[in-house]
């Protein structure tokens, strides 16, 4: 896989659905987890069901039970938003889902990187990762599937690599993995896969998360300062993982977001952050995030801040 994104749109275009199949997701999930299954209700393949997060973009597990029936074949759910920061209950989500004999699929893309996960013990079905999330080269990433799911999927691309022989006419598709390795595959980016991982063991998942944690909290701490903010997701900065998502009255997120860029070397994003469902159906204007590293620093946000200061004297003179 390239990234999450391939391993969506391959689960979509390879499992075997039926015009009545519910497929449920959230209301705030990434693009890549959201158009594959729009275009296939388009084509009147299945259905959709999308869960309402809470006011706070928190999951809202009661509406999901409540919502939840035997028609539904496929959950498709993120593990940690990108929106916000905020961690589903993941375990509770494939529990519910295994209860009404539905395969679930985890988009770990914004999860990988901090929080351990263990697809036999979670029981996850299907999981899609990107790497470069995760400290790697971009254009590699994972797709994760139970070994009996995998063997009933069809292969996606066909070529050389794939067969275990072939004739003019037929052809003995080779087991796992090779079915879905069509073609030279992406050596140099699994090696640099590979050694991502070992430096995030090196480091350690949960000095990552405490670290990104703790930014945040100093960060929300010190933008509260500035008049006229206002976070998007949980008030507890440690519930939005290491993201501040955000917008500041009287000042035009992208004029700030490139004056932070140029002239501190600060990288802030504005728009709708593959979120233009959410932003379009809550009537918001683009907001400017602020994702935090395990490589930031607490001076690197005081910086961050005095110049949100500065651009927001500017703009309100």
């Amino acid at each position: 896989m390239r990234n999450a994104t391939e391993g969506l749109n391959l689960l979509a275009n390879t499992i075997e659905f039926n015009p009545v199949d519910l497929i449920v997701t959230s209301d705030i999930e990434h693009n890549s987890n959201l158009l594959p299954w729009q275009l296939l209700e388009k084509k009147k393949k299945i259905r959709r069901l999308i869960i309402p997060t809470n006011p706070d973009t928190t999951f809202n597990l009661d509406k999901y039970k409540e919502r939840m029936s035997p028609d539904v074949k496929l959950v498709s759910m993120l593990y940690t938003s990108n929106l916000t920061g905020v961690t589903f209950p993941i375990e509770d989500i494939i529990q519910i889902a295994h209860e009404n004999k539905a395969w679930v699929c985890v988009d770990a893309a914004q999860a990988a990187l901090a929080r351990p996960i263990d697809v036999q013990k979670l029981d996850i079905d299907f999981m899609v990762a990107s790497i470069h999330k995760m400290w790697g080269p971009t254009g590699i990433g994972i797709l994760y599937g139970k070994k009996e799911l995998l063997d009933e999927l069809p292969q996606f691309l066909a070529g050389g690599g794939t067969v275990e022989d072939i004739t003019y006419g037929s052809a003995k598709i080779s087991p796992l993995p090779d079915k879905f390795e069509a073609g030279l595959q992406d050596y140099a980016g699994a090696i640099g896969a590979g050694a991502a991982v070992d430096y995030i063991r090196e480091v350690g998942q949960k000095n990552i998360l405490e670290h990104i944690q703790e930014l945040n909290v100093y960060a929300t701490s010190r933008l509260s300062e500035i008049c006229g903010v206002e976070f998007i997701g949980p008030q507890d900065a440690r519930l939005r993982s290491g993201i501040s998502n955000l917008w500041i009255e009287g000042i035009p997120v992208a004029d700030a977001s490139r004056i932070l860029n140029e002239s501190e070397n600060i990288m802030a994003r504005y728009g709708k952050h593959c979120l233009h469902s959410w932003y379009n159906s809550h009537k918001k204007a683009d907001s400017i995030r602020f994702s935090f590293g395990a490589y930031n620093t607490f001076e690197e946000i005081d910086v961050m801040v005095r110049s949100l200061q500065n651009i927001l004297k500017f703009f309100r003179q």
